[in-house]
Formats: C-alpha cells, structure tokens, sequence
C-alpha cells in the first residue's frame, strides 16, 4: 500500500485495521517531517522503560522532561543526517560508521585523533566502543572541559589544594561532579564555600568577644551540654511536685507503685535498664528539692553527677551544693540561656568543624585566584570536550536510532515477530514462555490502564542475586491459566541475559485463547460435580460425627446413671407429608427426562451418515458461546492501555490478534523424534491390568461406533454387492452375521427403553410408598411403667 503526498511516495503496511509506515530507504527518513502525525504509531516515549541504552534516550530528550517527544526524535535524525554523507546508514542498526561517510571536520579530526592514540592510525572506520573509549579517556584527563576541577589538578601547591578539598568536603553531596564521576569544585561552589567560611569566621570573632557565656566558652559548652542531657526528667520532677502540692492525693499516683516495682523486679537490673530511665528522678513530695548525689534513680545518677559538676555548682557559685530547688534550676538554665542563643546563630554543616586559625588560610585570595584560574582553564577545553561527545553521540545514534525510529513511528519490528524495545525481556512460568514483557514503572496508572487491555496480565516482583528489585506485567496469550495464580514463581530472563527470579503478585483475568473456551463449560461441569460431591461428603460426616458423639454421650450417661430411673425418651419427629402434587411432578419430570435422552439418542442415529456432523452439532451447541464470546474479546485485544501506563503516547489502536497472540506465548512441546517412557516404578499394583483392560473397553465402544457409523453410511450394502459378484456363499454368510447383529441391536435399543419405562414406574411408585410410609397412624397405647426395684 503506498501514498503520495507532496515530494514522497510512502510504503505502508495494514495490520489488525492499523495502517503503519515502513521506513526502508533514506528518502523516507529525510521527509520523515512531512508524514502526517495521524500516522505516526506513537506520539512520545518514555527515557527509561526499555531495551535502548538509557544514555542514548537521555540524549535524545533535550529538554530533559524524562520523555521523547516527536520533534526531539526529529531532531535528533537531522543532526544525524546532517554530519554523515549518507543517510541510509540510519535505516539499519550497526555499530560502525566508515571515516568517509563523517562531513563534519571537527568531529572528523576528533575521530582520527581517537583511533590515533588507540594506535590505529590506519584504520579506514570507528565504532562505537572505540568513540566510547576516547571519550572516557578525555573524562580522566585534568582538563577535560566541564568547568569542574578535582584537587589533584594542583598538585604541590598546598593552599588551592586544601582549599578544593574543603570547598569539596563543606558542599558534601551537593558537590559538582566532574566528567569522570568524582565530586570536583566550581566557581559556584567555590564561591559559596568562601561565603559560608567568612559567616563562620565572624561568628567566631562575636563568640570570642561576646559575654554571652557565663564560663570560658569550653565550660560553658559543657554545662549546656549537662543541662540538656537531663533537661526533660528535671521539668517532669518539678511538675510532678507542684501537682503533689496541689492536692496531697496526687502523692501515690505521681510516686511509682508496687506493682509498677513488681513488673521489673523479676529482671536482671542495671542503671541503663529503660524500664528504671521511665521512673520519677527522685520520690515526688510537695515542695522538695531535687537531690542530685543520694537518693535518686539509678538509672539518672551519672547524668545527674555530671549536671551538679558542670552546670549547677559552676553556675550558683556553691561548691557544696548536693541538691537544688525549682528555683535554682530556672537560674541555672537562665545563665546559660545567652549562650544557646548565640549557639543557634551559628552557621550549619561541615562548615562549623573549621576553627578561625584553618578558615583564615582558607580564605587566602591567592589561593581562591588559583583555583579559578584552573577552573577557567578546564572551561577552556569546552570545544574540545563537545567534539569528543558528539563523536560518541554519533556512534550512539547510529547504532540506536534506527530501532528508536523503527519502535516509535510505526511497530512494524514488533509486528514482524522481531523483538520490540518495550518487550523487556521473557518469563518462563507454568510449562510456558511470555514474550510480552513490560517493565511497569507506574504501578497507579497499570491498575486503571490494565483491565482495558483485553489480556490475561501476570503482574511479578522480580528480584536479582543482588538484592536489585523491580516489577513486570507478562502477558499470557495461549494455553489455559488453570494454574497460574499469585505467588506462583517463576524466571524471568531480561533482554541482557541477566536472570531474574519471579514472584506473581496480582492477577488480571481475560481469556487467554479458543481452546480454553472450548474445554470451559466441561471444566465447570466438572467443579460443579465436585463441590457437589465435597458438599455431600462433609454433610454426610459431619452427620456420622453427630451421630458418634450421640452415642458415647449416651453411653456415658446409661454408665454413669445405672441406678437412676432413665428419663422418658423424647417424642420421635412426626415425618413431613409428601404432596401428592409432589409425587406427581416428580414423576413427571423423570419421565420428561428419559423421553428427552431417546428422543436425543433417536434423532441423532437417524442422522444416518450425518452422523459426525451431528456430534459436531452437540460440541457446538455446548462449548459454542464461550468460544464465540471469547474469539469477540480476544480480537479486541489492544497493547495501548499497558504502554501508555508506561508513559508512551500511542496514536492508534495496536491490536494483537489470535494467531499473533500465540506466537508471543510459546508452550512447551517435546522435541521432535522424543519417545516418552511408558514405565513408572511408582505405579499400583494392578494399575496396569486396569489401564489395559479400559483401553480394550475403549476399542471395543469405538469399533461399535465406527461400525455403526458404516453401516448407516452404506458401507454394508457395498461389502455385499461386492462380495456377492466375487464369492455368493460368503456374501451369504455376512448377511445372515449382518442381520443377527441387526435384530440383537434392536433388542438392546427395545430393552433399553422398557428398562428406562419400567425405572420410571419404579420411582413413581417408591415415591407413593414413601408418601403412604409418612402418613400418621393411630398411637399404641403406652405400657404401664414397671415397679421400681425395693
């Protein structure tokens, strides 16, 4: 199918309703442009989620949304185009580009250079892996472009050294990565380490003149550190004595109880044990100092004796002081209060590790001129350093966007039966192979975009040797799906070879193929009579059960009560009344019933030869509307919703029909020539004699068949003819074979039906005895009880 518009004739190929363009020369690539964008299989892509190089993708997305639009494969086409003398090179991956075909001279000299010092000057192409490796080699040198110096640029002179490295260690994670992967410095991150070493620098000099600390500031810095240690439990033991002053009841209950000390008295105790840290410092009273050196928890001692050394005897100028009021724990925290003000101004991070002697030399002009002189430097090789990017972005798109373009403008690879870059990898479950494997990368949208998919969708959690995880949806389109349910597990192998092991965690059920649909409705025949059965079998044992338990009830009550008089037996339950209207409808039905099935097995032999046709018609009738139910929602099935889950934006419906559909699903089949072994050393004794005996009895209902099938097909009356012509007197004998079969058939057909007559009179009438069993009949009167032994 072609189509001409302005300056190109397009090649297009239909299928399932969807027109797609084949990209085969390239004249279709330099009018990519011109294609009507109603025809373009998908609208954009997601960066990550397939099999391409997530490198060659992101460079792909200028804009860096994480997703590549239309203009951007565009774009990336013509820059392509435009550096390469011939175009065609894009129509099909490869992995070499010849140094004639590069127009560009900058990256023409680029690429010799790299092959030069590779010590191939004589080579006549590049590749991909070589243009990689030149690049990595750039990214090690000292200047390499990006404006990011690492510290070993400088070599012996200490100052810009040391002053890289603390610029460097102060940004911590946020530092500038260099082209190599190691965290570098640049002129913003030198210039904010110099702005945060002059904050510190000047908190410092107003630490040192400030009076803000009651002690030298090492003193100071310990008394507020004893003072936090024990801050909470003091404010708890001055509320829980206020509150005893308040009211006198109050005492016990702020004060731990027995039981409190009981439910720990039974460990192994310590002063760090955390049920001893929950206690009260000290036993609450009304108005009572809190004691630091005797009489306190066990488990507060040492913060307590800390507090008292550092903090509260320093501070109240008593060095004899053993415990302190309410009153002068506020003065305490109220000396140091100036000082954790002017410890919260102080500049955050690494930087305040850094004493004012370090930061002075830090912020040497010198140096800081020194470190942007090589930062401008590394600027400088910028040029250069592109050159030797778009060598490899060339290697790159000549080996990747002729896939790109092929899985983006049209999915005639997928179609064809080649892999897609959205089929991630196959996953080997349940004696089959999904070839439909699609990473999910937004678990939200695949629980609403999944049902409309119209496929039975196995979503797994993967899970690799080293502790890597993600999660798949395979999508199951042949076979049956019996045994497949969550947690089942399974391997996935991905499209790199890296093997994966596979857990089902969520189920979205469909039909899955025809077949499946044909054997449905025997299958639920199937569970129906197995419930049945299992419903029938647990009544029945559990009325067994009942009936066990009566009795030894009743055998220890007669044991235990021998000399009691035994009570009277309860009334028997009157027997409900059968309907006569019952009985009738009853027979009715089993009569209606039988007439049915010979009226069935009478239509179906006077088919005559039609007779395999007739069968035919049966297995139709029966398994006839599930398959076309299910032929109706497998042809509706569309890989749009699990795609566009994953960030694409189809254009079209991309349909996947039945034929197709198991193509994507392999199941397991014997080698060819295989001969299964018939043996089993396991098998019963006498399995086999039955085994035999059935298949003897299976041989003998088929040869009665296929007779009976020959014979209304009239392949008697041909044996007799010819075998009158050649020989009378055997002609004669089967004649006579012939009709003796004939009338002994008739007579089973004649006894069949008074037998299924004379079963229906039976039920009837066991039905009426029944009906006339349950009728009440006149009580006989009660024998007069025996006098009780003396």
């Amino acid at each position: 199918m072609k189509d001409t518009n302005k300056d190109h004739t397009w090649t297009f190929f239909r299928y399932e309703g969807v027109v797609q363009v084949v990209l085969n020369s390239a004249e279709d690539l330099r009018h990519l442009r011109d294609l009507d964008l109603k025809l373009w299989m998908a609208l954009t892509m997601p960066v990550k989620g397939t099999t391409i190089d997530p490198l060659t993708t992101t460079a792909i997305d200028k804009d860096k949304d994480g997703r590549i639009h239309r203009d951007e494969i565009l774009d990336a086409l013509e820059w392509t185009s435009g550096v390469i003398r011939d175009p065609a090179l894009l129509v099909k991956s490869g992995n070499t580009i010849p140094l004639a075909d590069i127009t560009d001279p900058k990256l023409l000299a680029s690429a010799e250079d790299a092959l030069r010092r590779m010590g191939k000057a004589d080579a006549t192409e590049i590749t991909f892996e070589e243009a990689r490796s030149a690049a990595e080699a750039f990214a090690k040198t000292a200047y390499n472009g990006d404006g990011v110096v690492l510290p070993d640029v400088f070599g012996d002179a200490a100052g810009p050294k040391a002053l890289a490295e603390a610029a460097i260690a102060v940004a911590a994670d946020a530092a500038p990565k260099d082209r190599c992967g190691a965290p570098g410095v640049n002129k913003a991150a030198l210039a904010d380490f110099r702005a945060k070493a002059q904050a510190m620098l000047d908190w410092l000099a107003s630490s040192a003149a400030s009076a803000a600390a009651p002690l030298d500031l090492a003193a100071t810095a310990k008394a507020a550190a004893a003072v936090h240690a024990v801050e909470g439990k003091v404010e708890d033991y001055f509320t829980r004595c206020r509150l005893a002053d308040f009211d006198a009841k109050a005492v016990d209950p702020l004060n731990r109880s027995a039981a409190d000390y009981q439910a720990v008295a039974g460990n192994v105790l310590a002063s760090g044990t955390p049920e001893l840290a929950a206690f009260p410092l000290a036993a609450v009273a009304p108005d009572k100092p809190l004691p630091l050196v005797r009489h306190v928890n066990p488990a507060w001692a040492a913060a307590l004796s800390a507090f008292l050394t550092n903090a509260a005897r320093p501070l109240l100028g008593d060095d004899e002081l053993v415990e302190i009021t309410e009153e002068q724990w506020r003065a305490v925290k109220a000396a140091i209060a100036p000082y954790e003000a002017h410890e919260k101004s102080k500049p955050a991070g690494p930087i305040g590790g850094y004493d004012a002697d370090t930061l002075r030399k830090l912020l040497s002009e010198d140096d800081a001129k020194a470190v942007e002189k090589a930062i401008d430097e590394d600027a400088s090789f910028a040029p250069q350093a592109e050159i030797v990017d778009n060598v490899e972005k060339l290697l790159r798109f000549r080996r990747d966007l002729p896939t790109v373009l092929q899985n983006f403008v049209s999915f005639v690879p997928f179609y064809a039966g080649e892999k897609a870059i959205f089929q991630t990898g196959v996953l080997y479950i349940d004696g089959r192979c999904c070839e439909l494997c699609i990473d999910v990368v937004d678990d939200g949208k695949h629980g609403t975009m999944a049902p409309l998919s119209g496929f039975y969708l196995a979503y797994c959690d993967l899970k690799k040797a080293d502790g890597a995880t993600k999660k798949i949806v395979a999508a199951i389109t042949d076979g049956d799906c019996d045994n497949l349910m969550v947690g089942r597990n399974g391997l996935f192998i991905d499209h790199k070879g890296v093997t994966w092991d596979a857990s089902v965690s969520k189920i979205v059920a469909a039909p899955v193929s025809i077949r499946e649909a044909f054997w449905a409705p025997y299958k639920k025949l199937v569970r129906l009579i197995e419930d049945q059965i299992n419903k029938r079998a647990s009544a029945a044992d559990a009325a067994a059960n009942a009936k066990i338990e009566a009795g030894a009830a009743t055998a220890v009550d007669s044991t235990a009560g021998a000399a009691a008089p035994a009570a009277p037996a309860p009334a028997p339950d009157q027997p409900k009344k059968i309907d006569l209207g019952t009985i009738a409808l009853i027979g009715t039905a089993i009569g209606g019933v039988s007439a049915l099935i010979a009226g069935f097995l009478k239509t179906l032999f006077g088919l005559g030869w039609w007779i395999p046709l007739g069968v035919l018609g049966v297995l139709l009738l029966i398994s006839g509307p599930s398959m076309l139910l299910a032929a109706l929602k497998l042809k509706r099935r569309n890989l749009a919703p699990l795609l566009d889950a994953n960030g694409w934006a189809i254009n079209t419906r991309a349909r996947i029909n039945i034929p197709f559909a198991s193509h994507l699903t392999p199941l397991a089949t014997l080698p060819a020539g295989t001969v299964p072994t018939v043996s089993n050393p396991f098998e019963r004794k006498g399995r086999r004699r039955v085994i035999v005996i059935r298949r003897i009895l299976i041989g003998i209902v088929l040869l009665a068949i296929a007779g009976t099938v020959a014979y209304y097909l009239g392949a008697y009356n041909w044996v007799r003819d010819k075998l009158r012509r050649e020989s009378p007197e055997t002609a004669a004998a089967v004649e006579e074979v012939v009709d003796k079969a004939a009338e002994t058939v008739q007579d089973v057909v004649e006894d069949a039906e008074a037998t299924a007559q004379q079963a229906v009179e039976n039920a009837s009438d066991a039905v009426k005895d029944a009906a006339e069993a349950s009728a009440p009949t006149e009580a006989a009167p009660e024998a007069p009880a025996a006098p009780a032994a003396d």
